[in-house]
């Protein structure tokens, strides 16, 4: 038996799946904040130069010329969490814990059949 199937089995895959979603949820939301901040000082930046030169029209341009940028790494990092959630899911689905506390009672067929004599 291969070390990736055994991982598998053993529902450690399943796991760093789940976790690397996470990660990637994390250093998604970085990213964006620094989007955003970088957005935003560029924003500072042009009112207070560019209003003198070209007028408010410029600013609000390079303004949206920005934001698919940040739209495009929101897009991604949901994509990605999405897809690595639920490769993890669906590994753990296939290969069940091997430890289970489940257990079994058999029933009698005479305590099956009580909804009749009701």
């Amino acid at each position: 038996m291969s070390t990736f199937t055994k991982m598998v089995k053993q529902g450690k895959i399943g796991r760093v799946c789940r976790f690397g979603a996470r990660l990637i949820i994390a250093l998604g939301i970085i990213q964006i904040s620094v989007q955003l901040y970088a957005l935003w000082q560029t924003y500072l930046e042009m009112q207070r130069n560019l209003p003198q030169q070209y007028g408010y029209s410029q600013i609000y341009s390079a303004l949206f010329y920005a934001a698919p940028t940040i739209f495009g790494t929101a897009v991604g990092v949901t994509f990605y969490v999405i897809a690595l959630y639920t490769a993890g899911a669906v590994l753990d689905s296939f290969f069940p814990p091997v430890k289970s506390d489940i257990t079994y009672e058999p029933l009698d067929k005479e305590k099956a059949h009580t909804d009749e004599t009701l």
